[in-house]
């Protein structure tokens, strides 16, 4: 147990407990149901999956069986270079 600020004990559990705005779930049910193609599901996760989820962010990667080539979709969020660093790349790459 640890405790906040003013000294109430807190629960590991509570702890850990990710923040979730209800908006941010609908949001996200929003825009997968909008969905009309794996990659507009893609986006609506990296866009609104992250924060439905309690998280800064979320990416989505999706393996290109045939050609082992893994494609992502970054959320808006994330910093351009990063994004365009890991946007494509091959299983087999270093």
């Amino acid at each position: 147990m640890s405790t906040e600020p003013g000294g109430a004990a807190i629960s590991e559990e509570d702890r850990l407990e990710p923040l979730v705005d209800e908006e941010d779930i609908w949001r996200l049910a929003t825009a997968l149901s909008a969905a009309v193609s794996p990659e507009d599901v893609a986006v609506a996760l990296a866009e609104e999956g992250g924060s439905a989820a309690g998280a800064s962010f979320a990416n989505v990667a999706m393996l290109e069986a045939e050609t082992n080539r893994v494609r992502v979709v970054h959320g808006s969020v994330l910093n351009r270079t990063i994004a365009a660093r890991w946007a494509e790349f091959n299983v087999n790459d270093p």
